[in-house]
Parts: structure tokens; C-alpha cells; sequence
């Protein structure tokens, strides 16, 4: 289970690059998710393509491609462990990268959270992270 959760892990880093005069927060989630969205599609190594980033009212999502000959998701894979280490994840960046700090502080202020959608061709697995656990 381990090896699967950092392979989760390696695959929840965003390119953030918010210009420094963007001060609304929606506007900051906005830039973000339109940032990210412009390096897609992005290997993200072990399988794993990182193929659109959207923001979508409540969430920001994630689309995460997975090989079919390396991933099978199931909703019954996601623990609170998975999501804890990707919570701690993203806490650890926002330490040392400004952009991420801000872009966190910005989803919190406004109640919204972050979704990796993983996919196969014949699989699916949505991780939530709400913005109360970032």
C-alpha cells in the first residue's frame, strides 16, 4: 500500500507560477488552475499523466491519466492515510513556495477544495481534499 500511496504523491504536484499583482482569491485559484492547465499534458512519472487541471465551482480538479497495464482505481483504494500524506504533501510545498502558500491561503478563504481524478480507460478514482484539511 505504501508504494501505491507515493506514486498518489508523485502525481499531486502542480506547476504554480501566479503573477504577484493577482490579489482576489478567486482570481488566484483561477491563475493557478489556468497555469497548470497549459503544461498539460505532463508526465508525472510511474504511469501517471497529468492531462487537465479545471476549476470547477467548488473544487479545483485534477485529471490524472493512469496506464491500464499499471493502475485498476477503485474508490475503495482511497484511505485517510492517502489523503493525509497528499494533505501533508501540499502543506510541505506551500513552506517553501510562496505560489503555494498562496494559492492554499486563497482555496481556504474561499471553501474550496481540491480533487485528483484518476483514470484508466476502464477504471475510476476521485481523491477530495476539502479545503478545512488543507
Amino acid at each position: 500500500m505504501k508504494k501505491f500511496v507515493t506514486v498518489f504523491l508523485s502525481a499531486i504536484v502542480i506547476c504554480f507560477s501566479v503573477a504577484s499583482c493577482v490579489n482576489s482569491p478567486k482570481a488566484i485559484i483561477q491563475a493557478e488552475a489556468t497555469a497548470a492547465n497549459l503544461q498539460c499534458p505532463k508526465d508525472m512519472g510511474k504511469g501517471l499523466t497529468l492531462t487537465k487541471v479545471e476549476f470547477e465551482g467548488l473544487y479545483v480538479v485534477n485529471y490524472i491519466k493512469g496506464s491500464d497495464d499499471l493502475y485498476s482505481f477503485s474508490q475503495n483504494l482511497v484511505t485517510d492515510e492517502m489523503k493525509n500524506q497528499i494533505i501533508q504533501t501540499l502543506q510541505l510545498q506551500a513552506q517553501s513556495q510562496p505560489s503555494v502558500k498562496k494559492f492554499i491561503e486563497a482555496l481556504k478563504k474561499e471553501n474550496i477544495g481540491i480533487i485528483y481524478h484518476y483514470n484508466t480507460s476502464n477504471s475510476v478514482m476521485d481523491v477530495v481534499i476539502e479545503a478545512r484539511d488543507l
